[in-house]
C-alpha cells in the first residue's frame, strides 16, 4: 500500500482467497494511513488454490464456493468495496449439454449471491474470461445477456482489456454496449503486460471511458514483470501520460 500510494495510486484491488483469515482492523489502518480505497476484492483464489466453484461436481464444493463468496461480501461491506467474480464460477466444458448444465448452476449461485450481497450493499462485478480460461461467459455480449436475464440489480459487469483483446470483435463497440451494465474495469495490455508494453490503445479507451461517463476505478491486472513494483510504475506512467494529453 505504502508503495502503490507513492506512485499515485488511489486504491489497492486486494486479492482474498479466505475473508475470514484476514486482518481486518490492520488493512483499515494501512488504507487511512496512506489515503487509499479498495475498489474490489479479487476472489480468484478461492478456486486455483481451493477448487471452489460455483460448477464443481458435487453440491459440497458448489455450497462451499456460495458460501465463500458470501464471506467476501461480509468483508466488501466492511472495506465499503465489491466482489468481483471470475474463475470461482469454474471453467465450463467443451461437452454442450454438460455446459448447458453448469450454467444453469452458475446463474442460481450468482442469484444467491448477488441476494445476500445487495443486503450487505455490495455489488457483484462478473468479469467476462477469455476461452482458454473458462468457457462460462466469454465476452461482453454474453455477460450482458446475463446480467439482464438475471436482473439482479447489484450485478454488474467487470470489463478486462487482455480478454477483450481475444474475444472482442471491436474494443470500442463493446465497451459502448457494456457501459450500462459496468461496474469496474481491468487494464492489462495485448500480452498480459503493463499497459503501454504491448499493442491495445488505451488512449483511445480511456477516452471512450471519459466519454462515456464511466466513474469507476479502473484496475490494473498484470503479469507482475519484469517485478510486480515495476509493473505498477510503468502502468501508471503511461496512464498518467494518455489523462495528460487527453486534458
Amino acid at each position: 500500500m505504502q508503495h502503490a500510494a507513492k506512485l499515485g495510486y488511489d486504491g489497492v484491488e486486494l486479492a482474498v482467497r479466505e475473508p475470514e483469515l484476514l486482518d481486518v482492523d490492520l488493512v483499515k489502518k494501512l488504507l487511512a494511513k496512506y489515503s487509499l480505497e479498495v475498489p474490489a476484492i479479487g476472489t480468484g483464489q478461492a478456486f486455483v488454490e481451493e477448487g471452489l466453484s460455483f460448477t464443481a461436481e458435487t453440491d459440497e464444493i458448489r455450497r462451499a464456493a456460495i458460501d465463500r463468496i458470501k464471506s467476501h461480501a461480509d468483508l466488501a461491506e466492511k472495506l465499503n468495496t465489491n466482489v468481483i467474480i471470475g474463475l470461482i464460477r469454474g471453467r465450463g466444458t467443451s461437452d454442450p449439454e454438460l455446459n448447458r448444465t453448469q450454467t444453469e448452476l452458475m446463474k442460481k449461485a450468482l442469484r444467491e449471491c448477488a441476494d445476500y450481497a445487495r443486503s450487505k450493499n455490495v455489488k457483484l462485478f462478473l468479469e467476462p474470461l477469455n476461452r482458454y480460461e473458462s468457457l462460462l461467459i466469454n465476452d461482453i455480449a454474453e455477460g450482458i445477456a446475463l446480467v439482464k436475464e438475471l436482473g439482479c440489480e447489484n450485478l454488474k459487469l467487470l470489463i478486462d482489456t487482455f480478454h477483450m483483446n481475444i474475444e472482442e470483435q471491436s474494443f470500442f463497440g463493446s465497451i459502448i454496449k457494456a457501459m450500462p451494465y459496468t461496474g469496474h474495469v481491468h487494464f492489462a495490455d495485448s500480452n498480459r503486460h503493463a499497459p503501454g508494453v504491448g499493442h491495445i490503445d488505451f488512449s483511445g479507451i480511456v477516452s471512450l471511458l471519459l466519454h462515456a461517463g464511466y466513474d469507476g476505478y479502473i484496475s490494473m491486472e498484470m503479469l507482475p514483470l519484469p517485478t510486480a513494483d515495476k509493473a505498477a510504475e510503468i502502468s501508471i506512467n503511461h496512464l498518467k501520460e494518455i489523462l495528460a494529453n487527453i486534458a
